[in-house]
């Protein structure tokens, strides 16, 4: 009996040292202590597959925004490890001067003063308000926020601690379609906003399945910008569905002489594969 208390005691120290290794968490742990990160969205390889290291950064464009949108709201997650409070505690944000290239007019600095992390609750939201400027159409401005420790908390997982908030008025290609570009083609904003008109919101009830990994959410139906990404990408036999709006789309651009503009000005007909 004693021997089989030994090894399983061993086991399970062995299962607690490989699963923070593998999950990249803290080296040093106590319970009594409240720890808070950036809960960034989760990196994904060419197959698909999870990978330890996250995003480090969130970025919007208001080049598809209609002219009187002024502002946007990035909704920074924010995540703490230790035991959930049954009061509100302020937690601490600063901004790295030295490596963001922001001005007062550009962002609301009011989001950095003692923000809160509220009771009850594991997750929560530092929302940021950044301003729509016409310097945006031309340069990428970008606000490097770093999490430090205060009274109510301490610093958490180390490779999770500073985020970068990018925006601009310049259009960008959605992260799924550079897995995408054989069916899609060259990136132009009249195939986007076809695509956008055609697989809309709601126009495809079907959710991904659990070995399918997507652009935005896992547990909202596929749309325009919820799409397969990684090795479910381009496949026909893993997303049928998608394949019945591209079919839409393909036929929208054979019979309608669409051309898009390359980045040297020339044009090009628009194509889907």
């Amino acid at each position: 009996m004693r021997k089989e208390i030994l090894y399983t005691g061993w086991l399970l120290m062995i299962f607690l040292l490989s699963s923070c290794e593998s999950e990249n968490e803290f080296l040093s742990f106590n319970n009594d202590k409240a720890y808070i990160y950036f809960d960034m969205p989760k990196n994904y390889n060419s197959r698909g597959d999870e990978l330890i290291e996250r995003q480090d950064s969130l970025e919007y464009s208001f080049a598809l925004d209609l002219n009187d949108v002024d502002s946007y709201i990035f909704k920074v997650p924010i995540a703490i490890s230790g035991l959930p409070s049954d009061i509100d505690r302020s937690y601490k944000v600063e901004l790295i001067k030295e490596e963001s290239n922001v001005v007062d007019s550009d962002w609301d600095k009011t989001a950095l003063i003692n923000p809160i992390f509220r009771k009850g609750v594991m997750f929560d939201t530092l929302l940021v308000k950044v301003n729509r400027t016409e310097e945006l159409k031309s340069q990428k401005k970008s606000l490097i926020l770093q999490i430090e420790a205060n009274e109510n908390f301490e610093k958490g997982r180390e490779d999770l601690l500073t985020t970068k908030l990018i925006f601009s008025d310049i259009l960008n290609p959605p992260i799924w379609w550079e897995d995408w570009k054989d069916i899609f083609g060259n990136f132009y904003l009249e195939t986007y906003l076809k695509w956008q008109e055609i697989y809309f919101e709601g126009a495809d009830p079907n959710i991904p399945p659990s070995y399918i990994k997507v652009s935005k959410d896992s547990n909202l139906p596929y749309y325009w910008d919820n799409m397969p990404v990684g090795r479910s990408a381009g496949s026909q036999s893993h997303t049928p569905s998608v394949f019945m709006f591209i079919a839409q789309l393909r036929d929208y651009f054979e019979n309608n002489e669409v051309y898009g503009t390359n980045p040297d000005g020339s044009k090009t007909r628009i194509k889907i594969y």
